[in-house]
């Protein structure tokens, strides 16, 4: 496992990210996703290359948002990019062993039909991803818009090929507890708990 040493995330994921595994984020706009990954990507205290894709967002943005949060580790890598096959190009030139795809309805593959959300291509762009993660030993973390409902969006091509599906809300589910609070907690975890 990577531990990431931001505990409440270590133990809803069980002791940290499994190496080589598909994780899908989910949560609404606002939620926090984009800070926390970019707090996981700078608190991990390893050598080794981070990436972080962004097809929402201009990198210049991105950069922003890391600068914001104090994650200036050299190590950490950023690419404005929607092509599936060009990020996982550049996460294996830079050897990556956190890569961060934000968004994956942005994303596309030159191997799939229909436009960047659909169902076609996220679930086309997904097994992409968790090959490329179970191959190279890279644990992959892939950033999923939400329905109307709460859930990740595309719920049954995600949720069936990400190894650990995690939601981050504002505020506690179920109590009058709001923002700034955050509850991040696990719906699928193929290596541990859902209870946390």
């Amino acid at each position: 496992r990577i531990v990431t040493g931001i505990e409440p995330l270590d133990r809803v994921l069980g002791g940290g990210f499994v190496i080589g595994s598909l994780v899908i984020l989910g949560g609404e706009p606002g939620a926090g996703k984009s800070s926390i990954l970019w707090q996981v990507l700078d608190a991990v205290n390893q050598p080794e290359a981070r990436l972080y894709a962004t097809g929402e967002e201009p990198a210049r943005q991105v950069v922003m948002t890391a600068r914001r949060i104090g994650a200036t580790r050299p190590q950490i890598h950023v690419v404005h990019e929607t092509n599936i096959e060009s990020v996982l190009w550049h996460a294996r030139e830079l050897r990556a062993k956190i890569v961060v795809v934000d968004s994956i309805h942005t994303a596309q593959s030159t191997a799939s039909r229909g436009q960047p959300g659909s169902d076609h291509q996220v679930k086309t762009c997904c097994q992409l991803l968790r090959q490329f993660a179970k191959a190279t030993e890279t644990t992959v973390v892939a950033v999923s818009h939400v329905n109307k409902d709460g859930d990740v969006s595309g719920a049954m091509a995600l949720e069936h090929l990400g190894d650990a599906t995690l939601m981050l809300s504002l505020g506690i589910e179920g109590t009058d507890v709001g923002p700034p609070w955050r509850e991040l907690r696990e719906k699928k975890n193929r290596f541990g708990s859902t209870l946390e």
